[in-house]
């Protein structure tokens, strides 16, 4: 009797386990993967650039931990510096610990430039604080053409025209 019971637990076991399956293929069940998060210790653009390249295509969050961060504007347009900081691909988080974790944005000399430029759908900007520098940026954070974008709890001071910029963009918080 007790080997009969047995063997009904296993094949009832393996039943489940079928059915779990089933419905996976079927759309029924879901299993999300979760976005991995790239911790940001190098303390300039270079750094938190990498970390943003490194989530690729399927997105994830790029934590900042406490500092000052020197923005030095590597990225280029022609002969000129224009961004900082680049996010091009969708589902993407840039997170810092508050005033703690400061963007400072220095070296930007050239008209049109930009802290941190996005074009990638569903990118966060959150609790951050962006200065413009002592030679000021003309824009903090731009949004070209993107949609579902936030910037949550950030400070940012000292641009030339504008803060955030929500340019041909739809459905931003």
């Amino acid at each position: 009797m007790n080997k009969l019971v047995k063997r009904f637990e296993i094949v009832v076991g393996i039943g489940l386990i079928a059915l779990f399956f089933t419905m996976i293929i079927a759309g029924f069940v879901t299993i999300e993967k979760q976005n991995p998060t790239v911790f940001v210790t190098t303390f300039t653009d270079e750094g938190i650039q990498t970390a943003i390249n490194s989530l690729g295509t399927s997105g994830g969050t790029v934590q900042l931990i406490r500092g000052t961060y020197t923005m030095s504007g590597d990225t280029y347009v022609g002969p000129e510096k224009v961004n900082c900081l680049t996010i091009a691909n969708n589902n993407i988080t840039l997170r810092g610990l508050g005033t703690a974790t400061n963007l400072y944005f220095n070296g930007l000399v050239k008209q049109f430039s930009q802290g941190i430029y996005i074009t990638g759908a569903n990118v966060t900007i959150e609790n951050l604080k962006m200065d413009g520098g002592n030679v000021v940026v003309d824009y903090g954070v731009v949004f070209e053409g993107t949609t579902f974008g936030k910037v949550l709890d950030c400070t940012v001071t000292q641009t030339n025209l504008d803060c955030v910029v929500f340019d041909d963009s739809d459905d931003m918080i």
